[in-house]
């Protein structure tokens, strides 16, 4: 009994080549990964489904970040900190897309239907899922002592059905 641990550990992969900047877990249902092979490749997404036996999906992209929605086969992408769009990927359309005046420093889906986007001056809200193309809702201005360089977001929270919102 001295010898034996209730839990054993197994290393399956060095994962020192994956940050934040590329990589994205929303939920327990995706794991969305945005990599380029080499310098003159051109980047992809890579989706793993997790609740598909891990069944992988490689999509050619442009976007610097992607974020999949939590149950839904619909990604979110950002290109140059301004350039934002969001795909159904089962149904192989565009859903919403903007350009904000600001560079966008953290964003996350907050709701099923909501993207939440931080600058470093306001907090906004996007309905995704609307069927008129809806333009991010500007909720509150950030409180200047947060607006550091470099950014340090590190969550957005959206509580009773988002009538209170927390910036971190």
């Amino acid at each position: 009994m001295a010898g034996s641990l209730p839990i054993r550990f197994t290393e399956l992969l060095q994962a020192s080549s994956i940050g934040f900047n590329s990589c994205t877990l929303e939920s327990d249902h995706y794991v969305c990964v945005r990599q380029k092979l080499t310098e003159d490749a051109n980047p992809e997404v890579i989706i793993v489904d997790l609740k598909k036996n891990n069944e992988l999906t490689r999509r050619p992209i442009k976007a610097d970040s992607a974020i999949m929605h939590w149950d839904r086969q619909a990604i979110a992408l950002k290109a140059n900190q301004r350039t934002l769009q969001v795909f159904d990927l089962g149904q192989k359309v565009k859903l919403q897309s903007t350009t904000m005046n600001e560079d966008v420093v953290y964003w996350k889906w907050i709701s099923n239907t909501t993207l939440g986007m931080v600058t470093d001056t306001s907090v906004y809200h996007w309905k995704i899922f609307e069927a008129s193309n809806s333009a991010p809702q500007k909720l509150f201005d950030r409180n200047t002592n947060l607006s550091v360089s470099p950014p340090s977001m590190i969550g957005l929270h959206s509580f009773d059905h988002s009538s209170y919102r927390a910036a971190r």
